[in-house]
């Protein structure tokens, strides 16, 4: 070997390692390359799945939402024409108070959704208050006032209008005065419920007396702790009121000692910290009995409480008093803390979405309303049709169907009849002789058992017992099989007549069926063109664009699909009830199968004279299984000769 074939040797050897583990390594990097390859599919298949997943979730949500919006915008549409008709007005002259309902519902200072900002104004409106008073500010107080008591908005809305009715309190005003029966609840034990019986109690005649809101107010809250409830409160200020401005002789001369007065001179009413001073001034020197009795001199039994209540003030603690029960902001306070939660945060975006879901819902009512309607015209004029053909159909059932199933009915039922009675004479004269037989051999075996006591005797007896009664069992196996045979004669009897009256209606069937195929015909295009008008209308709401079509004039493709449904139905419908019309050419299908009957029922009853009904269920076993039916004429003749 020469030098240079010696050094390919090693050359060759490095070589041929060098493609070995090229080779390894283009294994290796193929095999991390198909597994990240893998794992890229896989991402992209499991996003693709997420991303359709999301799609059809979107997709649901997004009809879902659809749906509750128009539902909502329905209910609160249908609520504002009972408030235009409450408050004796159109829908259109109501805008204003939905366009504030929004705005209650939409304010996040305000626990409240649209249905029962609607509540509270439809209330207000039914209490007497114009639209104006109502926007004014009212309807806010209200429903400030139920935020910062926890009243609802019926209630809230009553004392509202009671209050402003009352007391003279303008639509402006009604801020201070929510903050004044806010000041109520929360300075006493009394509730807001409490403060209605108060108000409907004493606020007539405190406002008629001149007392003031302000002042009512710090007289519930002075006396409460003297009072079991707000009701008992105000009637008891009430009747105080009443007997100190027109004082009784006895009431005067009290009054007159303990320097006491209600009115001042020019007849106006005092203010209520110098009357409540007044009467603190009187007690202060005297004995609790004493008090006692004064107070009862002064209010009888109704009002001592509250003498008693009010005595126990100074003026300037009456006035301090007012003032804090009084103060301004404390409903909008109240209310802010009450919601100052998460179920308040919450309560409060409720409401606010809720009010812009039934703007959604708002903007689709007039699109749904026109489907509606169209519906609507639709069900009128094919209604008639759907009627008529019904009406054919069930005359036919009644004048031809009918008078078959009864002729049925008087030729089965002789047939049973005679059935009968030949089972009766079979029991008669076989069933029951052959079982009195019997007794007499159980009873015989039993007086032979009597008699004798020997073990031969006895096992003797026992077999002749043993056999006599395989014997009866025989007897009466025979006995049940022969009343199945004439019960199975009876069946078959039945099964020929409904055969027969089966093939009669085969016709009817093939009639129906090609019917059903002249209606599969006409209605597919027209449903056709609804589909495609429904689709396009599902596309432009989608995308929340109005289409053309919705310019005044201008005929909808749900119109266009309904009226083509309309006209293909009317062709349908004068189909069926020209259908329907020829069902009596019928009739001919079912003469074959009547005739036989009504021959069958003639056969039956001069058989059943002439004493052979047995052979009845014969006959007809040989008319249904002979090889080769014959024809009706030919039944008849068997028949008349199975009757001799």
């Amino acid at each position: 070997m020469t030098q240079l074939g010696e050094a390919h040797v090693p050359v060759r050897a490095t070589l041929d390692k060098l493609d070995q583990d090229l080779a390894g390594a283009k294994g290796r990097l193929e095999g991390l390359l198909g597994g990240m390859g893998k794992m890229l599919g896989g991402v992209l298949v499991a996003g693709a799945a997420v991303g359709v997943a999301a799609l059809a979730t979107l997709g649901a949500a997004y009809v879902d939402v659809g749906v509750s919006s128009v539902k909502a915008a329905s209910s609160l549409d249908q609520q504002m024409s009972n408030i235009a008709a409450t408050m004796k007005m159109t829908k259109d002259e109501a805008q204003p108070l939905k366009d504030l309902i929004f705005d209650l519902s939409l304010n996040p200072n305000l626990t409240v959704d649209a249905q029962q900002a609607a509540d509270a104004i439809e209330m207000l409106g039914k209490n007497g208050l114009t639209m104006t008073q109502i926007i004014g500010g009212a309807a806010e107080s209200t429903v400030q006032l139920a935020n910062a008591t926890g009243a609802d908005f019926g209630l809230a809305a009553d004392v509202a209008t009671d209050v402003m009715s009352l007391f003279n309190v303008e639509a402006s005003q009604m801020g201070l005065a929510i903050d004044g029966i806010t000041g109520v609840t929360t300075n006493s034990k009394f509730t807001i419920d409490d403060y209605a019986l108060a108000l409907g109690n004493a606020g007539g005649v405190a406002a008629g007396y001149g007392v003031d809101l302000a002042d009512l107010n710090t007289v519930l809250v002075g006396t409460s702790s003297f009072f079991a409830s707000g009701s008992e409160a105000g009637t008891s200020f009430k009747a105080l009121l009443q007997r100190l401005s027109a004082p009784t002789k006895e009431v005067k001369a009290v009054m007159s000692e303990l320097g006491i007065s209600l009115f001042d001179q020019n007849g106006q009413m005092r203010d209520m910290s110098l009357v409540v001073d007044d009467l603190h001034n009187a007690f202060g020197g005297m004995s609790e009995a004493q008090q006692a009795a004064t107070a009862t001199a002064l209010g009888g039994a109704d009002a001592s409480r509250m003498v008693l209540a009010l005595a126990k003030m100074t003026g300037e603690e009456y006035t301090a008093l007012n003032q804090t029960v009084n103060e301004q902001g404390q409903a909008a306070a109240s209310a802010a803390t009450r919601v100052d939660s998460l179920q308040g945060a919450w309560a409060i975006f409720l409401g606010i979405v809720d009010a812009i879901k039934i703007q959604m819902g708002d903007k689709l009512l007039p699109v749904v309303r026109t489907a509606v309607e169209a519906f609507s015209k639709f069900a009128t004029e094919v209604g008639p049709e759907i009627v008529e053909g019904v009406g054919v159909a069930a005359e036919f059932f009644q004048s031809k169907l009918m008078p078959i199933l009864l002729t049925m009915g008087e030729n089965i039922i002789p047939m049973l009849r005679e059935e009968w009675k030949v089972m009766g004479e079979a029991w008669r004269n076989q069933i029951q002789p052959a079982l009195s037989g019997l007794i007499d051999s159980v009873r015989g075996v039993a007086t032979a058992l009597g008699i004798s006591s020997s073990g031969g005797s006895a096992f003797q007896v026992i077999l002749f017992m043993l056999k006599a009664s395989f014997t009866a069992l025989a007897t009466v196996i025979n006995i049940v099989t022969f009343a199945l045979n004439v019960v199975s004669g009876v069946i078959s009897g039945v099964v020929g007549v409904v055969t027969g009256f089966v093939d009669g209606i085969k016709s009817g069937i093939s009639f129906l069926k090609d019917l059903g195929m002249t209606l599969i015909t006409f209605i597919p295009n027209a449903i056709k063109k609804a589909i495609s008008a429904i689709k396009q209308l599902s596309e432009d709401l989608v995308r929340m664009v109005l289409p053309k079509w919705l310019q005044p004039g201008s005929p909808t493709p749900l119109e266009i699909g309904l009226l083509g449904i309309s006209q293909a139905a009317r062709v349908a419908g004068g189909s069926v009830s020209k259908a329907f019309r020829n069902l009596p050419d019928l009739e001919a299908g079912f003469n074959e199968p009547h005739l036989m009957m009504q021959r069958a029922g003639a056969m039956a009853g001069a058989m059943a004279g002439a004493g052979q009904g047995g052979q009845i269920s014969k006959a007809w076993n040989l008319t249904i299984n002979s090889p080769e039916p014959p024809d009706i004429n030919q039944k008849f003749e068997m028949l008349k000769a199975m009757g001799g």
